[in-house]
């Protein structure tokens, strides 16, 4: 499970190491809408406006590959 609760360690410990399933949940759960799927062939989500992140954790909360 991870430790730090946002998108910077559920980037490290879950989309680089390939855990992420494009479920969605995440960027579906961020109250800020700062998050969005990138526009390549293995879609994986990524932050489109860091200003906007609030670190709130719930995109970790959410995520399937935490889990894993």
């Amino acid at each position: 499970m991870i430790q730090k609760k946002n998108f910077a360690s559920l980037f490290e410990n879950v989309i680089l190491r390939g855990l992420c399933n494009a479920c969605g949940m995440c960027v579906g759960i961020c109250p800020t809408a700062c998050l969005d799927f990138a526009e390549i062939v293995d879609s994986a989500p990524r932050v489109v406006d860091v200003d906007k992140c609030t670190s709130c954790g719930l995109c970790v909360e959410v995520c399937m590959g935490c889990r894993l």
